[in-house]
Formats: C-alpha cells, sequence, structure tokens
C-alpha cells in the first residue's frame, strides 16, 4: 500500500478514517531508534544517552511527522455521516455501513445510550445468514457485541440468549467466533458449543476461541472430554496458538483431562520424553517449562536454577548452522562446537553440547559420568531432543530419530548445586559438566532455536480413582471475603466412596488439604515454608508430606473440582485446611468420620 525510497519515512500507523480513505501516520525522521547507544566498537563513536534513554544525536528530527490520506482518485468522498445517540434507528442502520469506523461508533453509542428497546432489531442483524464479499458479516458480528454492551446476555433475557447461541451455527466463521466470546461461561453454553460442534469448527480460529472458552467455566468430565478430543487431532497440534490454547486448558481442567485420557485406555503417566501431546496435557500442573535463553557467557547473578531432584527432564529445540563472514569454508572456523546447556558439575549434573560437529549428552550422578553421543557428522540444520526418564535411561534424538541411549542410576536425588548456563559456559575445571576445549568461554557457534528445558515431578499424589459405587456426594464452598470454608464440620462414614466437591465462589484462589488426626499445626508449618518457596505455586501450596491424605490443586474465582476417593477406615476427627499463603489458621474445619 506503502513505499518509499525516502529514508527518513517510517510509517507507524495505518487506519480506515470516517471518510473510507486509508490514514497513515510516518514518524519521519532520519534516526528511528533508541538503542543501541553507538560506541567505538559498535557505531565508531561513543555517543551519550539522554533524556528518555535515547542516545543523543544532532541528526534526530523533533518537528516533521506526517499525515498522509491515501485514497482512491475515481471515488475520494467526503464524509457526510452524522451520528445522534438519541436516533437508535440510525444507530442500528450503521451498524451495517460499510465503513468500521462507524460500525463501531454506532455500537458504542448504542451501548452508552443503554436502550434494550433496540434488542429486536439486533436480533433480526445476528439471525441474517448474509456474507460479503469477503465471507463475513459484520454487522451480525456488532450486533452480538452491542447485546453483551446492553447486558441482555447474563442469563435473565432468555430470548437474547437464544439469539446469541443460534449465532453459534452461523454461516460466517466471525459470527460463530463472536457468538462464543459473548456468550456466558456457563455449563449451557458449553452444552451449546457442543451442540454447534464449536470445537471441531471448520474454522480454526473458532476452534481457539472455543478452547479459550473453556478456561472460565467450572470443570466437568463432559470439558476434560472435549478437550481430549481436541490434543487428539494432529491439525489442532500443528496450529501454534491451538496448541498453547490446550495447554493451557489442560491445566486448568486437568482432573477432568486426565480421567478422559484414561477412559480411552491410554497412559496418563507416560515417560516424558515418548509422550504425546494429548498424554503431556494430562501431566498438568507435574510439567514444568524453561525457555533456554542465550546467556553468552556473561552471568547476570539470576540466572534460573530449576528443581530437577526426582524429576524426569527433557531438553529440546533446534540448531542452525552459521558461518562467520569472510571464514574460507575449508578454514575450521566454521566448525560447530559450544555449549546448548549445562546445569550443575562433573558431580552431579548434566549437559547438551556440540563438539567437532558431533552432538554429546552427558549426566554426571555422584562422580560417574555418563555420556552418549551422536554418529557421524551433524547435519546442517537439525532439531534435538535429550532427556532422562523415571528408570534412569537417557536418551538423544536428532531430528526425531533416536540415535543413542544409555543406563544411568536414576533421577537426581538432590536439585543442583550450579545454575542453569545455555548457549555459553564459562565455568572452570570441575564446575564445568565436561572436558571440553579449555578456553575461557565455551559458546554455541550456532543458532539455538525454540530451545527449552522441561522438567516432570510427582505432584501431588492423586487419590484413588474409583469406578464403583459412590455412596454420598459431599459438597463444600466458600464464605466469600470471610476466608472460611462455608461448612466447619463435615460427617462421613468410614471406608465409604463419596464424591467430593469442593466450590470455590469467593474472589481469591483457595484449596483443601484432608490432613491426618492432630498434625494442623505440622501441616501448617510446613505450608508457612513453602509460601516463601519460588516452587510454591507449582506446588499449589500442598506440602509433599504423608500426613496430608487428599489434595486438591488450588480453585480459581468461580470454579470447582470434584473428585471421588475412599475415606479412611479408621474413625476420628481428620482437620482439613486451605494451605494458600496465611489460610490455613482461620480457614480450616473437621472431616468426622464415624463407623
Amino acid at each position: 500500500m506503502l513505499a518509499s525510497a525516502d529514508e527518513w519515512c517510517a510509517p507507524i500507523q495505518a487506519e480506515v478514517g470516517p471518510d473510507g480513505a486509508l490514514w497513515v501516520t510516518d514518524w519521519y525522521d532520519f534516526i528511528i531508534q533508541h538503542n543501541p547507544t553507538p560506541s567505538p566498537e559498535r557505531g565508531g563513536y561513543q555517543a551519550e544517552n539522554g533524556e528518555g534513554n535515547a542516545y543523543v544525536n544532532p541528526l534526530r528530527d523533533h518537528e516533521r511527522g506526517r499525515i498522509y490520506r491515501i485514497y482512491n482518485k475515481k471515488n475520494n468522498q467526503k464524509n457526510k455521516t452524522k451520528l445522534d445517540k438519541e436516533d437508535t434507528d440510525e444507530l442500528v442502520k450503521t451498524l451495517k455501513s460499510d465503513n468500521m469506523f462507524w460500525r463501531l461508533t454506532a455500537q458504542r453509542l448504542l451501548v452508552e445510550k443503554g436502550d434494550t428497546s433496540v434488542l429486536p432489531a439486533l436480533y433480526s442483524l445476528v439471525r441474517n445468514q448474509e456474507l460479503d464479499g469477503a465471507g463475513i458479516n459484520a454487522p451480525a458480528i456488532h450486533a452480538l457485541w452491542t447485546m453483551k454492551g446492553l447486558q441482555a446476555l447474563e442469563g435473565k433475557n432468555t430470548e437474547a440468549l437464544a439469539v446469541a447461541m443460534e449465532a453459534l451455527k452461523h454461516t460466517s466463521a466471525g459470527v460463530r467466533r463472536a457468538a462464543i466470546q459473548v456468550l456466558p461461561e456457563t455449563p449451557v453454553t458449553f452444552k451449546a458449543m457442543q451442540q454447534a460442534n464449536a470445537f471441531d469448527d471448520k474454522d480454526m480460529r473458532v476452534r481457539l476461541t472455543a478452547a479459550l472458552s473453556v478456561a472460565g467455566m467450572g470443570t466437568s468430565g463432559e470439558i476434560g472430554q472435549a478437550l481430549m478430543n481436541m490434543a487428539e487431532k494432529e491439525e489442532n497440534i500443528a496450529d501454534t496458538w491451538l496448541r498453547h490454547a490446550l495447554t493451557i486448558t489442560g491445566k486448568l481442567h486437568e482432573e477432568t483431562f486426565r480421567a478422559a485420557l484414561r477412559d480411552k485406555g491410554l497412559d496418563d503417566n507416560p515417560s516424558l520424553i515418548g509422550a504425546s501431546v494429548a498424554q503431556r496435557l494430562a501431566f498438568g500442573s507435574r510439567l514444568s517449562t524453561t525457555p533456554l535463553r542465550r546467556g553468552w557467557g556473561r552471568r547476570s547473578g539470576d540466572e534460573p536454577s530449576p528443581e530437577m531432584a526426582g524429576r524426569e527432564f527433557l531438553l529440546s529445540g533446534s540448531v542452525e548452522k552459521f558461518e562467520r563472514p569472510g571464514a574460507p569454508r575449508d578454514s575450521g572456523q566454521n566448525t560447530r562446537s559450544g555449549m546448548i546447556a549445562a546445569q550443575g558439575n562433573k558431580t552431579n549434573g548434566y549437559g547438551l553440547y556440540i563438539l567437532n560437529n558431533t552432538l554429546h549428552f552427558v549426566i554426571n550422578q555422584n562422580g560417574k559420568a555418563n555420556r552418549i553421543s551422536s554418529p557421524g557428522t551433524l547435519p546442517d540444520n537439525f532439531s534435538f531432543r535429550a532427556g532422562l526418564q523415571r528408570d534412569g535411561t537417557m536418551q538423544l534424538f536428532v531430528d526425531d530419530k533416536e540415535i543413542a541411549a544409555a543406563k544411568t542410576s536414576g533421577l537426581f536425588k538432590n536439585d543442583l548445586s550450579s545454575p542453569l548456563r545455555v548457549g555459553a559456559d564459562d565455568s572452570k575445571g570441575n564446575e564445568r559438566v565436561a572436558d571440553y576445549p579449555t578456553a575461557e568461554n565455551f559458546r554455541l557457534m550456532a543458532r539455538l532455536n525454540n530451545a527449552k528445558l522441561e522438567t516432570l515431578g510427582e505432584g501431588m499424589a492423586a487419590p484413588t480413582v474409583v469406578t464403583g459405587k459412590i455412596d454420598r456426594t459431599v459438597v463444600l464452598g466458600v464464605i466469600k471475603d470471610v476466608m472460611k470454608y462455608d461448612q466447619q464440620l463435615l460427617t462421613v462414614k468410614a471406608g465409604s466412596t463419596i464424591e467430593f466437591v469442593f466450590q470455590n465462589t469467593d474472589f481469591m484462589q483457595h484449596n483443601f488439604l484432608l490432613i491426618q488426626p492432630g498434625t494442623t499445626d505440622k501441616v501448617g508449618a510446613a505450608a508457612d515454608k513453602l509460601a516463601q518457596d519460588p516452587k510454591g505455586p507449582e506446588m499449589q501450596y500442598v506440602p509433599k508430606m504423608p500426613e496430608v491424605l487428599l489434595a486438591t490443586p488450588l480453585v480459581n474465582p468461580g470454579n470447582k473440582y470434584t473428585v471421588v476417593f475412599k475415606v479412611p477406615d479408621t474413625p476420628g476427627d481428620y482437620p482439613y485446611v486451605c494451605t494458600f499463603p496465611g489460610h490455613w489458621r482461620i480457614m480450616n474445619g473437621i472431616m468426622r468420620i464415624v463407623k
């Protein structure tokens, strides 16, 4: 739309204006960037930073910003539209304008006026199934959002809800997507989305919106099954954003997602390195991810130190070869070597590195080095996976093919003493993980792309899944703004099977821990300590200790968590507490188990 040979030209914004022309804002300056600040090594002189931390340069221009209006010479119409908030008929009509500026303006004015008498006219727009040349029905989309702005979709107006639910089957994908976004996050909406096939819509953006919509809904077996079905389809996982959405919602609905996985006869606790995408989603909060960002050998003191004790781990990403400018191909200067990632040292640690175009993976345990390497020369560009399984098997993959494996003594028994180093390692002697060259900085001479470290912990002990008869359903809620459960005494029969439903109607997160009699102070002290641990949120603030008999994850406001479990056989008063930081002393109760 706009190109220029003028080196000062710097378009920074473009909008269609009220007249239908394209309006472009041009910064128009010789100096565009704030930083990096020139230095003798980079730029030829030592510049100074001034106001706003931008380096001072006399060539910066402060006068010549430009605004362009780009229009069709054969159709240079001037704006003649005028809207009046009081003229609701004209506002509704303007929702059908071919200019988005006026459609949005009309939508805003209708919402600001708050006149619900326009709803029937909005219903008609939504029900219109016609599409424009781009396959869109913009008036229906604006009508839906106007209905939401008029608070017609909050539950009391059944006709408005019915119209919006009908729109889930609209011919326009944009309308179907908008319908999901404006409808309340309720079981009724979820059922309507299922009936409209929203989770398997032919438009991937509609699927994405459907997957994200369940994030705010209370957990249920039906939602877990829907997410499971989506995770099994290759086209969903191949879509980057949809894959991320399923990762998020799979964690929020972890318990029912895992149940759906088991219902299909799949292992919900495989090894990390061999897990499918659906199985990885079932790991939920047990799976932690650390992006591998190059440090270039300059340690800042805040390098991450991922928890490794008792955890499987997997390094993955890709390496892209680059050649040093001016270096002859046979000079040896383009031979790839350097550290991809390392943590720990020669006593206890791991590392993945390239030396002379060979990929090496080493795991050190109590001073014993276990090393596997790639055979032959590596391709110019390749993907990698290197990991340690719970049975002690270490594996190395290049381009999704296993190229080496070995057996170690098992998982690390303790966390590692040295932090994570990525892209370079400036450690010395035994602080290194292997005997690579003694250069000051073992820097990776290649590009590192999409690299990450994943670790898989045991997580909370999962309650025994009971598939037989449920003797009773127990529902426990929260008193809003009081930081208390709504019941301080629950009485259940020893050895019975109960369906326990924890509903969080408060405005903050809470959990539920059933613990051994007489252990409240001990578990509470452990919870206080966990509140100071950076890993506390990841552990759902649930202490790992035998005194904890049953624990829910943190339940978000408005959500619930359901679990079926067998009540202990021994009668007594079993305390239950919330271990979110600062809660356990006042948010507690007793589960009285009787014969």
